[in-house]
């Protein structure tokens, strides 16, 4: 991560990658350009959950997801027409990366270097 990839919004510190963790451990790309969630999600296992939020709703990920034998957790967009149930236990366990991100601004040694 360089300084580039933390800033601050009206809602606090936020962060510019995109982040997929597995049992492999973690894995990081930047999220200042779009596309990169492909190349996180390319080594998917049948059986695998891909827990999400509302901006890899696009249908593109969810065939890659689906097409690999994963189920998404991942709520629909408002702005979708037909909207998706969504698992809301399943989807708490996002909170694991969200600390992660949350850590990350925190620790400005880590973050700005």
């Amino acid at each position: 991560m360089t300084g580039q990839d933390v800033g601050r919004s009206r809602g606090g510190p936020t962060t510019k990658i995109h982040v997929a963790v597995d049992r492999r451990g973690l894995r990081s790309t930047p999220g200042q350009q779009a596309g990169h969630a492909p190349k996180l999600l390319e080594d998917l296992e049948t059986g695998t959950t891909v827990i999400a939020d509302k901006a890899y709703d696009t249908d593109a990920i969810l065939r890659h997801i689906s097409e690999a034998g994963a189920v998404a957790a991942i709520p629909s967009k408002a702005s979708r027409k037909k909207q998706r149930p969504l698992d809301r236990e399943l989807y708490a366990e996002r909170n694991i990366v969200e600390r992660f991100f949350c850590q990350g601004v925190q620790a400005h040694r880590h973050a700005l270097r």
